[in-house]
C-alpha cells in the first residue's frame, strides 16, 4: 500500500507539466515575496516622514496613473496571455503577437498622456501641482514596456520574478536616499517611474536578444486585429479594475489628501497580503488555457478548478478574519500613531482578501 501510494505520488511530482506549474509558482512566489516585503520596508518610513496629507497627495497622483495604465494594460495580461500560451510552438506567431502587443500599449499610454496634459491644464485639483503627475507618469511607460504576459503565455515565470524585481529594488533604495522630509513628498512617484523605466528598458532588450524576437514595428492590419481581439477582455477586466482602483481617486475628487492618506496606507496592507496568492492563480491560468485547448474532457479540469476554489478560499477567510480581529495591531506597528485613523479602513475592507481573492481565481 505505501509503495503504490509512494509511486502514485513520484508520478504526480516528476510529471513534466506538474513540475512546470510548481517551478511558476515557486517563481511567483518568489516576486510576490519582494511585493509584500519591499512595500513592508518602505511603507512604515514614508507614512512616517510624509504625514497622512502629503502621502494622500502621492497616493491620488499614483491613482491616476493606475487609471492611464488600465488603459495601456488593454486586457492583455489575459488575452495576451492566452495568445503566447497556445501559439508558443510557433515563432512567426508569438513574434507577432509580441510586437503587436508592445505597440499597442506604447500607443495607448500616448494618447493617456494628452489626457494628462489636458487634466493638468485645465482640472482641477489636478491643475495644484503638476509635477507630481508628470513625475508620476514613467511609471506607467515603463510597464507598458516589461511584458509579464508574453512570459506567462510562455511559462517561464522566473524571468517575471527578475524584470518586476528591478524596478522595485531601485525604488525601495533611492527611497530612503532621497526622501528625508514632508517637502520631498514630489520625488515619490518620480523615484517609481525611475524605477519602472530601467526595468522595462532592460527587460524589453533582454526579451529581444534572447527569444528571437524581430526588432521591427509591426503591420497596422496586426495591431488592428490584436486590439479586436482584446476588445472584449478589456471591458471585463476594465470593469473589474474600475471597482477596484477607484476608491483612491474618488476620495482624492470628493474629499481631502488626509482622508486618502489614511485610506490607502490600509488599502496597500490589504494589496500586500492579497499579493501573497496571487501566483495561485497566475501560475494555473495559462497550464490550463493550454490544458483546455488540448484536452480530450476538459470536465477534468473543470473538477480540479472546483476542489482548489474550496481549499483556497478556506485559506483566504482565514487570513480575512486575522485582519479584521488584529487590525489595531497592525495599524500600530506598521503606520504608526499617526495613522490610527485607518483602522476602521483595514478593517472594513478585511474581506477583500476573502472575496478579491475568490474573484480573481
Amino acid at each position: 500500500m505505501i509503495k503504490k501510494l509512494r509511486a502514485k505520488w513520484t508520478s504526480l511530482v516528476f510529471r513534466a507539466e506538474h513540475r512546470r506549474i510548481f517551478h511558476n509558482f515557486l517563481s511567483l512566489s518568489t516576486l510576490n515575496a519582494l511585493n509584500v516585503l519591499l512595500p513592508l520596508i518602505t511603507l512604515p518610513y514614508l507614512v512616517r516622514v510624509l504625514g497622512p496629507e502629503k502621502y494622500g497627495i502621492v497616493s491620488f497622483a499614483y491613482a491616476l496613473m493606475v487609471y492611464l495604465l488600465m488603459i495601456s494594460n488593454y486586457g492583455f495580461q489575459l488575452s495576451a496571455t492566452q495568445l503566447i500560451s497556445v501559439s508558443r510552438n510557433d515563432p512567426e506567431k508569438t513574434n507577432d503577437i509580441f510586437l503587436s502587443v508592445i505597440a499597442i500599449r506604447v500607443l495607448l499610454a500616448a494618447a493617456g498622456l494628452l489626457v494628462l496634459v489636458f487634466l493638468t491644464s485645465f482640472v482641477r485639483p489636478f491643475t495644484d501641482d503638476p509635477r507630481v503627475y508628470y513625475y508620476s507618469f514613467g511609471f506607467v511607460i515603463g510597464q507598458c514596456l516589461i511584458p509579464t504576459w508574453y512570459f506567462q503565455g510562455i511559462e517561464k515565470m522566473h524571468f517575471v520574478t527578475i524584470i518586476n524585481t528591478v524596478p522595485r529594488l531601485i525604488f525601495t533604495v533611492l527611497t530612503f536616499i532621497f526622501i528625508r522630509a514632508p517637502k520631498d513628498y514630489v520625488y515619490v512617484n518620480l523615484l517609481i517611474s525611475i524605477g519602472a523605466m530601467t526595468g522595462g528598458i532592460l527587460s524589453l532588450i533582454f526579451t529581444v536578444r534572447n527569444f528571437g524576437i524581430a526588432a521591427a514595428f509591426p503591420k497596422w492590419r496586426s495591431i488592428i486585429l490584436h486590439l479586436r481581439l482584446g476588445w472584449h477582455v478589456f471591458i471585463s477586466t476594465l470593469s473589474i479594475s474600475l471597482y477596484r482602483e477607484s476608491n483612491t481617486f474618488l476620495l482624492g475628487i470628493f474629499t481631502n489628501y488626509s482622508v486618502v492618506g489614511y485610506y490607502t496606507a490600509a488599502e496597500k496592507v490589504i494589496k500586500a497580503i492579497q499579493s501573497v496568492f496571487n501566483p495561485v492563480s497566475e501560475s494555473l491560468f495559462p497550464f490550463f488555457s493550454f490544458k483546455f485547448r488540448n484536452e480530450t474532457n476538459p470536465r477534468k479540469n473543470i473538477d480540479t478548478l472546483a476542489k482548489l476554489s474550496v481549499y483556497y478560499g478556506s485559506v483566504l477567510l482565514g487570513f480575512s478574519l486575522l485582519l479584521l480581529l488584529f487590525a489595531p495591531l497592525i495599524v500600530r506597528l506598521m503606520l504608526g500613531k499617526g495613522f490610527v485613523s485607518s483602522v476602521l479602513d483595514l478593517q472594513i475592507m478585511s474581506f477583500v482578501v476573502f472575496f478579491g481573492g475568490l474573484n480573481f481565481f
